[in-house]
């Protein structure tokens, strides 16, 4: 009869251990704590490398009225743009990212300007002897979808 007894009592201790607890979330499982998407990194290096290619970056205003804007620099043969990986999309997030471009190489400063992971303010700054070339811009990662 006692072990009778023992396996009703060890078999309802198993049952309740496998059903767990009320967590409060109302399905006898754990509270929903999924995490939101990291931001798409490899877009961010992807709209780095390309914007950092370009003759001089974004132009400059010409000096002369009436001509046409004047590249800060020529263009850049950007190599590689590495940025962290696991950035988490909140608005006001900073991260740098290192660029290698030709002779050139150094950082860039992102800013998160949304809480989605989809718009930032960039500040790269890169060396090469002789030179540096300071570049300030904007990236929407929407925008380059459908543009």
């Amino acid at each position: 009869m006692r072990s009778l007894l023992a396996i009703v009592l060890g078999l309802g201790a198993i049952a309740l251990v496998a059903c767990g607890g009320d967590d409060g979330a109302g399905d006898g499982g754990s509270a929903d704590t999924q995490a939101e998407e990291p931001v798409d990194i490899k877009q961010v290096e992807h709209q780095l490398a390309n914007i950092l290619s370009q003759p001089g970056g974004p132009p400059s205003p010409s000096p002369v009225p009436g001509q046409p804007a004047v590249p800060a620099t020529p263009p850049l043969e950007v190599k590689a743009v590495k940025c962290p990986d696991g950035v988490e999309p909140k608005q006001g997030n900073e991260f740098r990212c290192e660029v290698e471009a030709g002779e050139a190489s150094g950082d860039v400063d992102v800013t998160q300007k949304d809480d989605q992971g989809r718009v930032f303010d960039f500040k790269s700054t890169l060396k090469q002897p002789g030179v540096t070339i300071t570049t300030k811009g904007k990236l929407d990662l929407d925008a380059a979808k459908t543009g």
